[in-house]
């Protein structure tokens, strides 16, 4: 909405942009959008203050529904980025959803308890609040979040790399974000670079700095003013993964996209691999929780989220979104080498009443 009232730069919006942005807002639920999502680490959405944001979810509570989030922060300001989420929750009305649910950097992993208190807290306080998280460990995004968003303003990212006296400026802030990440070697090239650089996806960029002989933030500069990269992080615990997944208004989440597999699956398991993984993990191993619990954080507890009353239950009446699967062979193949795997263990699949998949 923000980009379309008056596109991609920092500035506040006037008052007649912001009642635009409600308006549209409120058009959008009146065809049938179930809420407003934010994406507060990217542009544009970053540039949005937070009462910009509380105005624009007023209008679309007129209608009810969630508000979305991928917070403002993940890593070493996660807790006030979780405050402002809680903030707009409670001032605009909307229920809130935190996004893939998530502390990142080893140095941050212990902000996680602090965390789940301030969620538990606001539950207390009548709000509702929900997460979701994927069963990995490793996230997936574009380098360019990494720059100062100052950088990315209007596109300009690439003429601002182009210039050493900038790229210099730029330097202590992206490595800054690297280093709350866990390191160059947490970072792994994920896909997004041009067709003569395919061998560099599934390498770590510490280690192709070594191999070269080259520095490796002007490395993954250099990679940036080609077409941009994409980067899996291995920033996060799996005791905290675990914890999350564990939590009862946790539901499971991809956070992944509709890939062709020989497409690679946009560099990350998860979009082929969430489901028949998390049940794989944390039921059939780890023995966290029963078949049912990790069926209803799939199924019924999404559905409820998002307000979809005819959707998540096998229920005469409810719409037949209904997967058959083996319970003791489902698993995922997917991984962060070869993403684009399907996995096994799904013997049918309907959607809509419409069959999809038939005898695997």
């Amino acid at each position: 909405i923000r980009e379309v009232v008056f596109g991609n730069n920092s500035r506040k919006p006037t008052n007649d942009e912001l009642e635009l942005m409600k308006d549209l807002a409120r058009q959008a639920m009146e065809q049938g959008a179930m809420g407003l999502s934010s994406g507060l680490e990217y542009v544009p959405g970053t540039y949005a203050s937070t009462e910009e944001i509380i105005e624009v979810a007023k209008a679309a509570a007129e209608y009810g529904g969630v508000y979305q989030t991928h917070m403002r922060s993940e890593d070493q300001g996660v807790l006030a980025a979780l405050d402002e989420a809680i903030r707009i929750s409670r001032e605009s009305g909307l229920g809130l959803v935190v996004t893939h649910f998530k502390v990142v950097g080893p140095p941050n992993w212990h902000m996680l308890d602090e965390a789940i208190t301030k969620i538990e807290r606001a539950r207390k306080e009548g709000l509702t609040v929900h997460c979701d998280r994927y069963p990995y460990t490793a996230w997936n995004s574009g380098f360019s979040s990494f720059y100062p968003t100052w950088a990315l303003e209007n596109g300009k990212l690439r003429e601002h790399l182009k210039d050493p006296k900038q790229r210099k400026k730029m330097r202590p802030i992206t490595e800054g974000w690297v280093e709350q990440n866990g390191g160059w070697n947490s970072l792994m090239i994920g896909g997004g670079v041009p067709e003569a650089d395919k061998g560099l996806i599934g390498k770590r960029i510490g280690e192709i700095a070594e191999e070269r002989g080259v520095d490796p933030y002007e490395f993954i500069s250099d990679q940036q003013m080609k077409d941009g990269v994409r980067i899996i992080g291995f920033g996060m615990s799996q005791e905290n993964t675990d914890r999350i997944i564990g939590l009862p208004y946790c539901a499971i989440a991809s956070d992944g996209g509709a890939f062709a597999a020989s497409k690679g699956a946009g560099g990350h398991p998860r979009s082929f691999g969430t489901f028949p993984r998390a049940i794989r993990y944390y039921v059939c191993e780890k023995k966290m929780m029963p078949l049912e619990e990790m069926v209803r954080k799939m199924t019924s507890l999404p559905a409820d989220i998002m307000g979809l009353k005819d959707r998540g239950r096998l229920k005469e009446k409810m719409v037949a979104d209904v997967v058959v699967f083996d319970a003791d062979s489902i698993t995922d193949k997917a991984t962060y080498v070869k993403p684009g795997q399907y996995s096994q263990g799904v013997v049918h699949l309907l959607v809509n009443g419409k069959q999809v998949i038939k005898d695997g």
